[in-house]
């Protein structure tokens, strides 16, 4: 591969994924790779590619309104995709618990979910969508969408964000079924984003979807610590809602365009 940065992060993700699994088998804490990861493919991005902050996915402002994809490339964006996605997996996580779909094993207490909101924050947010999404559909993104096809880069993206999951799936010593399934939800978590990330040529509705969603499960996870008994039911919606992503970028992207005709103005594209 001709291109050395791109090749550097392939190998840090093939080279981490071995490294963890290893060491779960091991037993030795394998989270330490995760932490680490980003941190090496940071460095590959800024000193051996020579890229910036701006381009991982945020573009600076003053971009004209008449750009079809503004309304997805600021940082209202992010906003909407963090309320849209934490309301719909709030809503199916109280529809599983509501239905039987899922067990739960905690009980609500005002404390827990003081708590569980902070944690939800820290971990869910801070800890892991932030640095998934800076490599995942940053890095990564943007090295290989001149270099691949865009459904390469897609497949590429939530292929290897899904196998970076490999380590914390068998941890939970899960049926084999319910392990397919949940490979099969992040990697269609990943590609979704992963094509919102090149149709906006932004980051900040990849981000934002991440951090929601992981904000509303974590907090279920650490408040009811829900188990899950319908595994197709479970898995289906889950994939759904990570779906869901598609349509709210085409409403964002919409909108500018629609305050520029309101205006006079010639939309572009």
């Amino acid at each position: 591969m001709r291109d050395r940065p791109l090749a550097a992060v392939l190998a840090t993700l093939i080279a981490a994924l071995f490294v963890s699994m290893r060491m779960e088998i091991r037993g030795w804490p394998w989270e330490a790779v995760f932490f680490a990861q980003p941190v090496v493919v940071l460095l590959i991005w800024f000193l051996m590619a020579r890229r910036n902050v701006p381009d991982l996915g945020f573009p600076p402002r003053g971009r004209p309104v008449t750009d079809l994809r503004s309304g997805a490339q600021r940082p209202r964006a992010f906003v909407a995709a963090l309320l849209v996605s934490g309301a719909l997996t709030a809503a199916a996580g109280a529809l599983f618990l509501v239905t039987g779909a899922t067990t739960p094993m905690g009980v609500w207490l005002p404390r827990a979910a003081f708590f569980g909101a902070l944690g939800a924050l820290v971990i869910g947010c801070l800890a892991t969508a932030l640095p998934e999404e800076v490599v995942y559909r940053g890095v990564l993104v943007r090295l290989s969408e001149h270099r691949w096809r865009p459904t390469a880069v897609m497949l590429a993206s939530g292929g290897l964000f899904a196998a970076a999951h490999a380590p914390n799936l068998a941890d939970h010593g899960g049926s084999a079924l319910w392990v397919g399934l949940r490979f099969a939800e992040l990697s269609l978590f990943g590609v979704a984003l992963a094509w919102a990330a090149l149709r906006t040529g932004a980051l900040w509705i990849p981000l934002g979807w991440h951090m929601g969603s992981n904000f509303a499960g974590v907090f279920l996870e650490l408040v009811w610590v829900p188990q899950t008994v319908a595994l197709w039911p479970v898995a289906l919606t889950t994939m759904a809602i990570n779906l869901a992503v598609i349509p709210l970028v085409l409403i964002l992207e919409r909108l500018p365009r629609a305050g520029a005709i309101a205006r006079g103005a010639t939309p572009s594209g």
